[in-house]
């Protein structure tokens, strides 16, 4: 699907950053480090190691957090509706609080759980619900 996709191409990317950057890093030290010996050592090997799962993991954390849907209303820009022209040209989570609030009048009438305040608006979670209720 798109988000494996996304995650594959995140992932490749970050992985390449990181790689070139310790590479760079490595070049650095080599100059300093001129004569010598270039001996590997078993610490050496266990650094590598260390350093490759470093950069595996700090990919993946970095391209799979955005997906979760935990996270979402850090990372999630706006939904779209294939079927329901209403929300074209409103992605983001203000224009569809808006749209939501004109049909269901004052945010007080929400019924169930969804009971946003001054204080705290709405998540997508909570647009996706009443979305669901304005089509059903």
């Amino acid at each position: 699907t798109c988000v494996t996709l996304g995650i594959l191409s995140s992932t490749g990317s970050l992985l390449s950053l990181l790689t070139m950057t310790s590479l760079s890093v490595y070049r650095c030290h080599s100059l300093q480090h001129l004569f010598s010996s270039r001996i590997v050592t078993r610490t050496t090997a266990v650094w590598m190691v260390v350093l490759s799962a470093t950069m595996v993991t700090v990919s993946l954390g970095v391209s799979v957090i955005p997906v979760i849907p935990l996270y979402e209303d850090y990372f999630l820009n706006g939904i779209h509706y294939p079927h329901i022209p209403l929300f074209l040209g409103s992605p983001s989570l203000t224009q569809h609080t808006r749209i939501v609030k004109a049909y269901y009048g004052r945010l007080s009438m929400f019924r169930g759980h969804i009971h946003p305040t001054p204080h705290r608006s709405l998540t997508w979670r909570m647009i996706r619900k009443l979305v669901g209720d304005m089509f059903t």
